[in-house]
């Protein structure tokens, strides 16, 4: 038996597969990587790990499992899919992943079959674990990836709207960054979970609209004020790009924040350090933004970035390269991103309401908040070009003269 005291969910004790899942240095790897990255350079408690995040996942998930009448050996698995749902994580959560072979589901998916093993280490021992107590682990992955299986099993463990992952990353992270976003009731949230009887979707009662309402707020709040910082961009620019000079060293991405830090630092070129350096030295070493266009820009501003994003698909790289060329600066002097990540959902997916009169409706039917909040159009960065601070004036005239002139 193994017990863990988590200031989100409380009190917990695992024993069985999950135990030996947990103990595996596989699964202990995640408690070197931050949940968010280099975000605790901006909100400086933000320092809780995905190992967190995974065992309060595997707890969600089996509450939810439970409360909707999943047989107990359905149960378990999807517990384990849960506890595994990131075991594939590269380091620094998702800052690496435009770099990476494979996105991490896919790698996590990857890990549970063996088909990948952490650097140094001769063999992985997620499959052997599985195996040893009759779990077949094309099972596990099959649910990772949502195939062969009910739907609302795979919707337990990912799903546009609500889930465990969903449930827990937005509390821990309200609570770890002390962004102040409301109250987020998951236990109410579980108690009001039910599953439409047609499209095995899941859905709430008709009382749980408020606390659904409530949850959909909290996640906009979050990507405004947290997981869209531009500190936080700017510090995974430069990341990436010391990253994408050092590749041989960085590969496979899996080794811990620090020690990846600590492997560029020792074993990387002198641009490659002098970031590490930046990046170690906090916010204000950071490189600042010379140019943000974001995807409410005028349609001539966003024309551009789509001839400029071609030109790099062609010759990746290229808009950096010029830039450099023009100011006379050194390289990782300027880094360039396009089609920054941004959270939001094109339109509102399926949601069931279960009505006090046995009817079924939409949430997105019955709540107008809730659409609103689900189809809100927020700004995202669309191209960012970042330059050390030294130098930020400088590319900034370059960049939007380049900008007016056109090809």
């Amino acid at each position: 038996m193994i017990s863990f005291r988590d200031p989100i969910h409380g009190d917990h004790s695992f024993d069985g597969v999950i135990e030996e899942l947990i103990k595996t240095e596989e699964f202990q790897r995640l408690a070197d990587i931050k949940q968010l990255g280099l975000t605790d350079k901006v909100y400086t408690g933000a320092t809780h790990t995905r190992l967190a995040h995974a065992i309060g996942v595997c707890y969600l998930a089996g509450e939810m499992a439970r409360r909707l009448g999943i047989p107990p050996e359905d149960v378990l698995n999807l517990r384990v899919a849960a506890l595994l749902h990131d075991i594939g994580h590269y380091d620094f959560s998702h800052a690496l992943e435009p770099l990476a072979p494979c996105d991490h589901e896919e790698n996590s998916r990857r890990m549970v079959t063996g088909r990948v093993k952490l650097p140094d280490h001769p063999s992985n021992r997620i499959p052997e674990v599985l195996l040893a107590h009759g779990i077949d682990p094309t099972r596990i992955a099959a649910l990772l990836a949502g195939r062969d299986c009910p739907a609302h099993y795979a919707s337990i463990l990912s799903s546009r709207v609500l889930d465990a992952d969903r449930m827990d990353y937005l509390k821990r992270d309200t609570y770890y960054t002390g962004a102040v976003i409301g109250e987020i009731d998951i236990s109410r949230l579980l108690r009001v979970l039910v599953v439409h009887p047609e499209t095995g979707r899941i859905g709430v009662l008709e009382k749980g609209v408020p606390s659904m309402e409530q949850f959909l707020i909290a996640r906009a709040h979050m990507y405004q004020q947290v997981y869209l910082h531009p500190d936080s961009f700017a510090a995974e620019a430069m990341l990436r790009k010391a990253v994408a000079m050092s590749r041989d060293i960085a590969l496979p991405f899996m080794y811990g924040d620090e020690r990846l830090l600590a492997r560029l630092a020792e074993h990387g070129g002198p641009v490659t350090r002098d970031i590490i350096r930046r990046i170690r030295a906090g916010k204000r070493s950071f490189h600042a933004a010379a140019l943000l266009v974001r995807s409410d820009a005028s349609p001539e501003t966003l024309a551009r970035v789509g001839e400029l994003r071609e030109e790099d698909r062609r010759s990746p790289g290229a808009l950096e390269r010029r830039l450099l060329r023009e100011t006379g600066l050194p390289e990782g002097s300027v880094i360039v991103t396009f089609d920054l990540a941004t959270g939001s959902d094109a339109s509102p997916p399926p949601f069931p309401v279960l009505r006090h009169d046995g009817s079924w409706a939409d949430l997105f039917s019955v709540s107008p908040l809730a659409r609103a909040v689900m189809l809100e159009l927020r700004p995202h960065p669309v191209l960012a070009v970042h330059a050390a601070l030294e130098a930020r004036d400088a590319v900034a005239r370059c960049v939007s003269t380049l900008f007016d002139a056109g090809p």
